[in-house]
């Protein structure tokens, strides 16, 4: 049995802030258009740079028990920023770092940290409400072009593409990254399905970075209802790992133990699966199963309808030309040997029901269906020289991808830091009100200072003085903001320096929630010594 041992005290939170500012000098130092790189070492191939917050917070595991705990949790802002709007996760792990290193700060001192956590729900709150009223919508192309501009480091190339391909689809389409088959970067549209179910389980996974399984080629496999007992399709699994098949299974609900089987042989490398949850409930399921058939060519099974899942065979099996699926979503590009022969009827089919349909609920359903079915997803491919050079533009196109879309969800404020800084001044004269109670004011000072920081490390990595700029750009009444790519003072409404508001409005949420966390925390339970991770010790399986 592990053994624990537990601290608290001075000392333990010594060690936390350690491992969370460890975490946060590397993230930060990315920040900006003159934010550095930063070189993570592979376990296979060549070592990944990158200037992704969230990919460097992931890679990042301490020696030091307690400050790998520190490490972790302060990862936790920028992976629910990252998995919200994609982008941003820098600005969350600086922002939660700070909060944290100022909190503890007034906790050492005797400040009640629940009250600190009070006042920092409270002024967050306030300012969250500032962040949408200066919001303001995309204008047009040359505007979501900035967005991309900043997000992808200032490449030219990523951000005509990013933008042609936000065009294409629209602002709910999907774009996909693919490698190109040489250096150039380019945009295509191929048909396609996307749905918001997941996996069943991370296992599956064939990026454990991401949590992403992605699969080329593989075979599909419909089923409506659960899958209880694996050995109902020990004949077909079976014949798929002889011939070294890929297999998709889609389906309403899995056994725990079975499930478990399908792991443990995936991860042994016995097959090479992924089990989907359908999406919908009721009618609307059989209606996703029945469209899914149309575009992978399955043909669909149910125990209620008797069909004997024994003795289904590969004729029986749908095919895609890949397929992404996470925790949450699934994304399908069809097979370039599978026609419309069957898409067109059906989405026919949908057009002559709306237009028989009366209820409002049911006619919105049947457009989403059609416009899944007849729509395209973008794909950009992107070229390199290197596989380095490879990895590390593709980190920057996802970044400028999430970015624009967000912009154009939510809308845009002024970027570089400049806007934040804005609200740290603008405290002064609101948010400090009746609702600020006792010790809870020192969670307004604390995010008041904090708010400051992003521009200062924007700044910093560009070779200046934060604190200069910052009395530069208050002195001007924020007239004037820093435009770090130029080293220059530009007007405060400069258009080529734009940020998301859902951006900067997760980054602040999120790196709040985490800190608030860290700070109302007095124990700390580690395991006496280092253990591998979950994979490892499990031996592959569950």
């Amino acid at each position: 049995m592990r053994k624990n041992e537990i601290y608290s005290g001075l000392e333990m939170k010594k060690k936390l802030l350690a491992g969370i500012m460890k975490v946060s000098d590397a993230v930060s130092s990315t920040l900006g258009a003159r934010g550095r790189t930063v070189m993570i070492e592979q376990e296979f191939g060549v070592p990944h740079i990158t200037k992704d917050g969230v990919t460097v917070a992931k890679s990042i595991h301490l020696k030091e028990p307690i400050e790998n705990v520190g490490a972790k949790l302060i990862r936790q802002a920028s992976e629910m920023t990252n998995r919200e709007a994609g982008d941003g996760t820098t600005t969350s792990t600086l922002l939660a770092s700070e909060m944290i290193k100022e909190g503890m700060k007034f906790v050492a001192s005797g400040v009640d940290p629940n009250a600190i956590r009070r006042g920092i729900e409270k002024v967050t709150v306030n300012i969250i409400e500032d962040i949408k009223a200066e919001s303001r919508e995309i204008k047009d192309s040359d505007e979501i072009m900035n967005v991309a501009l900043i997000s992808s480091n200032g490449d030219q190339v990523i951000s005509r593409v990013v933008t042609a391909a936000l065009d294409k689809v629209g602002k709910d389409g999907i774009i996909m990254v693919e490698n190109s088959s040489d250096d150039r970067t380019y945009f295509e549209t191929h048909e396609g399905y996307n749905f918001d179910k997941g996996f069943f389980s991370p296992f599956f996974s064939t990026d454990m970075t991401k949590y992403e399984c992605v699969m080329e080629g593989a075979n599909v496999l419909l089923i409506n209802g659960e899958i209880s007992e694996v050995q109902t399709l020990a004949p077909l699994l079976s014949e798929c790992a002889q011939k070294g098949k890929k297999l998709i299974i889609f389906t309403d609900n899995v056994g725990n133990e079975t499930l478990q089987i399908f792991v443990q042989n995936k991860m042994r490398g016995v097959i090479s699966c992924c089990l989907v949850k359908n999406d919908g409930y009721g009618q609307s399921r059989l209606d996703f199963l029945e469209d899914m058939s149309a575009v992978t060519g399955a043909k669909v099974f149910s125990k209620d309808m008797g069909d004997d899942f024994s003795k289904i065979q590969m004729k029986d099996l749908g095919i895609v030309k890949k397929i992404i699926v996470d925790r949450d979503k699934t994304t399908i590009l069809r097979h370039e040997s599978f026609d419309d022969s069957k898409v067109k009827p059906r989405i026919e089919a949908l057009k002559n029901k709306l237009t028989t349909t009366e209820s409002a609920f049911e006619k919105k359903k049947i457009e989403e269906r059609i416009a899944k079915l007849q729509g395209g997803i973008g794909v950009i491919f992107v070229g390199a020289v290197t596989e380095a050079e490879l990895k590390e533009r593709k980190d920057r196109l996802d970044d400028a991808i999430n970015a624009t879309r967000s912009a154009v969800q939510e809308g845009i404020v002024c970027g570089g830091g400049a806007f934040l800084l804005k609200l740290s001044e603008l405290m002064n004269e609101h948010n400090k009100d009746e609702n600020i109670e006792g010790d809870e004011i020192y969670g307004f000072k604390i995010l008041k200072k904090v708010l400051q920081a992003p521009l200062k490390k924007i700044v910093e990595n560009s070779g200046r003085s934060g604190d200069v700029i910052a009395s530069k750009i208050i002195d001007s009444d924020f007239a004037l903001k820093y435009d770090a790519r130029n080293d220059v003072m530009v007007a405060y409404d400069d258009p080529k320096i734009i940020d998301p508001t859902k951006v900067v409005r997760l980054a602040l949420t999120h790196a709040s929630s985490t800190a608030c966390l860290i700070l109302t925390s007095d124990y700390c339970v580690v395991f006496e010594e280092e253990f591998p991770d979950m994979m490892e010790r499990s031996g592959g399986g569950l």
